[in-house]
């Protein structure tokens, strides 16, 4: 084992955030597609999908419902169109 019991389940249950810099759907250090609410942050993606966001563009999106990770490396400067959730739910739409 190499996280403890639990942990994945607590770490990806969305909390509230308190200040507005902060994209809504955050658990403990991943970003979920669900509020706190339960609402859905990308709605064309399932409600239990959670990504990594790293630097310059460069994602993890884990959708266990999907039995899937989608990686994107890259280096995009500009990461404001990359357009990532649209292409995990192609990948989820072509494996199922």
């Amino acid at each position: 084992r190499l996280l403890p019991e639990g942990w994945m389940a607590s770490a990806t249950t969305a909390v509230p955030v308190d200040f507005t810099e902060e994209d809504e759907g955050y658990g403990a250090g991943w970003w979920l597609n669900q509020r706190p609410d339960g609402t859905a942050v990308a709605p064309g993606l399932p409600a239990d999908t959670y990504r990594a966001v790293g630097h310059d563009g460069q994602r993890i999106y884990v959708v266990p419902s999907a039995n899937l990770v989608v990686v994107r490396m890259g280096f995009s400067p500009s990461v404001e169109d990359l357009r990532t959730d649209a292409l995990v739910a192609d990948v989820i739409a072509a494996v199922r």
